[in-house]
């Protein structure tokens, strides 16, 4: 009769969260006197949190042992532990540590995402319609693929259908959709690969919104491109433009955001413009009016970050103090109240804030030591509190993780860890949580390896 159950192979190892281990887990069963015992199954089973196990021969061969085919870790980093099991004997326990998906740069998108590894390589991840994701396809990934065209970037930055990058030189590079020109290369072609945005300009930051791009040169000057509807570029106009095209009013930024409609900016003297589409008086001037030109808001205060909603907008004020305004609507602002507001009004809770990000419907922020908070709609769980419920005031993510950076797309959220790992939650069903899954993740979960 079996006596002893001994590990075989696979013990102290360690994987990126969610990816499998090297070596397969295996066990030797013998009797009492080292002989091995054929034809017995062995059970592994890995503790909660631990990942899963598939395939393999969980009966033992003539040999004594029992395999499985892979261990995949689970998908937070840490810990994990897997059990093989027979009655009778003594159990036997597998190690392995999960290690976090390294990344410098991170951003949500609609239902994509992207971010830039280490060495500056770009990778995608989540819905590819219009082929925001880079790789060459029109395919949805459910963990990150590599952006093609062979280039290292220092910035991405992810829209609703389309994406842009910066490389070392400052050129920028967009691919996906470009139905109103929001590529920059003239072309007006959605784009499956990396193109090159027209016009020589070298910028060193870049952000992307539904069907419009702005980037910031060195100097602080701001450019747009795409759709020009509700003035949303800037330039005075109302046109579509096919490259940049610069911002008036002589204004030199720290940074910008672009909604989907309207477009924010910090200026150098911690103004705060706005411009675009003004309804429920997301452009925070105290009216509804649309406006074409950069337009301050109505605050007395000085800025240090902006993050522009699909119908809100959000800001950090000096001294880290936050402010929303625009639509209310299922606690946008995070006021405490569904009602809107014409004018930066105080969120609630007296957080001091860091960082701050808006999405379609929520929005998340830093504070502290990198603590995140969210609110607004949680219909797919992007608050990461563990519920589907509906937030008026900032909520403490679930997790324990502290974060450096924090984005939201349209019902999902990402951010970096302190220690460069990235993790998102929420919305899943086109794999934008880049966790290997379509699942609706309620809580932060580890982006996986690609």
């Amino acid at each position: 009769p079996a006596a002893i159950l001994t590990l075989v192979a696979g013990d102290a190892q360690t994987a990126t969260v969610g990816g499998p281990t090297a070596v397969a887990p295996a066990a030797k069963l013998t009797d009492a006197f080292g002989n091995p015992v054929p034809g017995v199954i062995v059970t592994f089973a890995p503790a909660a949190g631990s990942g899963a196990v598939t395939g393999g021969n969980a009966t033992t061969n003539a040999q004594g042992i029992a395999t499985v085919g892979s261990w995949a870790l689970g998908l937070l980093p840490g810990a994990n532990t897997l059990t093989a099991t027979r009655a009778g004997v003594p159990p036997v326990t597998y190690t392995a540590t999960g290690t976090d998906f390294q990344v410098t740069v991170l951003d949500a998108g609609d239902h994509h995402s992207c971010a830039v590894a280490p060495g500056g390589q770009g990778y995608c991840w989540g819905s590819n319609a219009a082929g925001q994701l880079g790789n060459g396809t029109l395919l949805d990934a459910a963990r990150p693929t590599l952006v093609g065209g062979g280039l290292l970037f220092t910035k991405l930055s992810t829209g609703v259908f389309h994406s842009c990058g910066l490389v070392g030189d400052g050129d920028a590079w967009c691919w996906g959709d470009n139905s109103f020109g929001q590529l920059g290369d003239g072309s007006g072609l959605n784009q499956m690969l990396p193109v090159l945005v027209t016009g020589g300009v070298k910028f060193t930051s870049i952000v992307t919104a539904q069907f419009h791009t702005c980037g910031l040169k060195a100097d602080g000057a701001a450019f747009c491109w795409g759709a020009g509807l509700a003035g949303r570029l800037g330039d005075g106009t109302q046109i579509n433009r096919p490259a940049p095209t610069a911002v008036i009013g002589g204004r030199f930024y720290s940074m910008l955001s672009a909604g989907g409609s309207h477009t924010c900016g910090v200026a150098t003297d911690g103004t705060l413009l706005c411009w675009g589409a003004n309804g429920n008086g997301r452009l925070g001037d105290g009216t509804v009016i649309t406006r074409t030109a950069p337009t301050p808001v109505s605050s007395a205060l000085t800025f240090i970050a902006v993050s522009t909603g699909a119908t809100f907008s959000c800001a950090v004020a000096t001294g880290g103090a936050g402010y929303c305004w625009g639509n209310g609507a299922t606690g946008f602002l995070g006021t405490g109240s569904t009602i809107g507001q014409l004018v930066p009004t105080p969120i609630a809770g007296g957080l001091v804030l860091t960082a701050i990000s808006s999405g379609a419907g929520h929005t998340c922020a830093l504070s502290g030591a990198g603590q995140a908070h969210c609110w607004g709609f949680n219909g797919s769980g992007q608050l990461g509190d563990g519920t589907i419920t509906t937030r008026l005031v900032p909520t403490p993510v679930l997790g324990g993780l502290t974060f450096s950076v924090i984005r939201e797309g349209t019902e999902h959220t990402c951010a970096r860890g302190t220690t460069g790992g990235a993790y998102c939650w929420g919305r899943n069903d086109s794999g934008a949580l880049g966790d290997g899954s379509i699942l609706i993740r309620r809580t932060p979960v580890g982006v996986v390896s690609p």
